[in-house]
């Protein structure tokens, strides 16, 4: 199985969250989950390991205890498709009675071009230098939140949940950070 449940909330933080410096497509291995038959978030996250196949695992779910398939691309952990009928095939028109759960990580975390030029310029107007120049192509996303609030002088960020899809109003600790920073700055 790629995708195991993270039931211990001090390991949260643990698998890393992948954040293209330009926006690119990001690497999510912590994840929330959702259920078609209840239409409800699943009550903790889940370490997402990628796929052999387009096949990630599946997971059930701890409110109707019914099981969600979980299939992707075979490749990027940036989104994963949740169904509550067999795993679907990605690559072919698939003839399920309900279209499966779509979860977009770039969306739903805030991560594109535009938030990262934005942030990118926020940084470089308060500082004389430009920290992302001198970064690889992907940073985890709570060491991008520390390098830019040490970069700008703040202290403390607020713990405001936000939400970015409906159907996940509950978000990891470290992208809730990442939220409320973008908040901060005006950037979203």
């Amino acid at each position: 199985m790629s995708i195991t449940p993270i039931t211990d909330p001090n390991q949260e933080n643990e698998p890393p969250i992948l954040v293209p410096l330009d926006g690119g497509l990001i690497d999510a291995m912590v994840i929330p989950a959702y259920c078609l038959n209840c239409e409800k978030q699943l009550s903790h996250f889940f370490h997402y390991k990628g796929s052999r196949y387009g096949q990630v695992g599946e997971i059930v779910c701890n409110h109707c205890q019914s099981i969600i398939y979980c299939t992707d691309h075979d490749n990027i952990q940036h989104f994963i498709y949740m169904s509550p009928e067999n795993y679907i095939n990605p690559f072919i028109n698939n003839t399920l009675e309900r279209t499966p759960s779509k979860i977009d990580f770039n969306s739903l975390y805030m991560v594109n071009g535009e938030v990262m030029e934005k942030l990118r310029q926020t940084v470089a107007s308060k500082s004389s230098t430009d920290h992302f120049k001198h970064q690889s192509r992907k940073m985890e996303i709570a060491e991008l939140v520390d390098v830019s609030c040490k970069q700008l002088n703040i202290k403390s960020l607020p713990e405001e949940p936000i939400i970015t899809d409906e159907r996940l109003p509950h978000l990891p600790g470290k992208v809730n950070r990442w939220l409320n920073l973008l908040r901060l700055l005006n950037i979203i």
